[in-house]
């Protein structure tokens, strides 16, 4: 059962469970926190998991004005903050993977270790193919929310 918290950016959609080392979850861009579900239910025995909607995501609302990684780094440095987590291990995957690459960089001490995966460390000429096609679909969309 997830709630949503006040944080210094912003509400944030958060779902936690278990007891443990903390582990923060951060989902691809257009995920909600439940993608997380099977690792949730697999590691809750042992480790408190949190994991949360990005912004524009499931209930967390969209923000006024464009999303950036950094941005969306900061919010998961809010989250941190606002639950109380000193540091927690962090994994995150596809865009959550580098949202977690950011958080990393700009925020270390918030960070016990680092879990990436489906991420990359520069564009190829897939995921420049992959992002046009993206940048399309935003354009005609008739909002951001219909785009996601």
């Amino acid at each position: 059962m997830g709630e949503m918290i006040e944080t210094d950016v912003g509400r944030i959609w958060v779902e936690r469970r278990g007891e443990g080392p903390d582990i923060l979850l951060i989902a691809g861009l257009s995920d909600p926190a439940e993608a997380w579900q099977a690792q949730v239910d697999g590691f809750a025995d042992r480790y408190r998991l949190t994991a949360y909607d990005n912004r524009g995501t499931g209930r967390t609302p969209l923000p006024e004005g464009p999303l950036s990684v950094p941005g969306m780094a900061q919010d998961a440095a809010a989250v941190l903050r606002a639950l109380e987590i000193p540091a927690a291990h962090v994994v995150g995957f596809s865009g959550g993977s580098c949202i977690a690459q950011e958080l990393a960089l700009n925020h270390p001490r918030l960070v016990r270790s680092l879990v990436l995966m489906s991420t990359w460390a520069r564009p190829d000429a897939y995921f420049r193919s992959m992002t046009g096609f993206w940048h399309w679909m935003a354009e005609r969309a008739p909002d951001e929310r219909a785009m996601l």
